[in-house]
């Protein structure tokens, strides 16, 4: 996990970019419904069909294959793989 401020202006650049495609990806779905949530007309979320590491500690990584592990990022539960999401120098 790197911290924002150790990224470089390309790095930021693609992290943006991405987070923007997420959130949009995850506005078509109606959201993520992992309790009981459901939008303004009812309709339960699909977009927890998309997620890749929630709720699966433990479980193999969808690209390499290592165990997912989970630590405290801010007082919040944060699932990563530590094989794929390394800390940057």
């Amino acid at each position: 996990m790197t911290p924002a401020n150790k990224l470089s202006e390309d790095e930021l650049a693609v992290l943006r970019d991405n987070i923007i495609a997420e959130l949009a990806r995850a506005t078509e779905h109606h959201g993520t419904t992992v309790h009981s949530f459901t939008t303004a007309f009812g309709e339960a979320g699909e977009f927890q069909n998309e997620l890749q590491v929630y709720g699966r500690v433990g479980e193999p990584c969808l690209r390499c294959g290592h165990p997912l592990e989970k630590m405290k990022v801010a007082q919040r539960g944060t699932t990563f793989c530590p094989v794929c999401q390394v800390e940057k120098d």
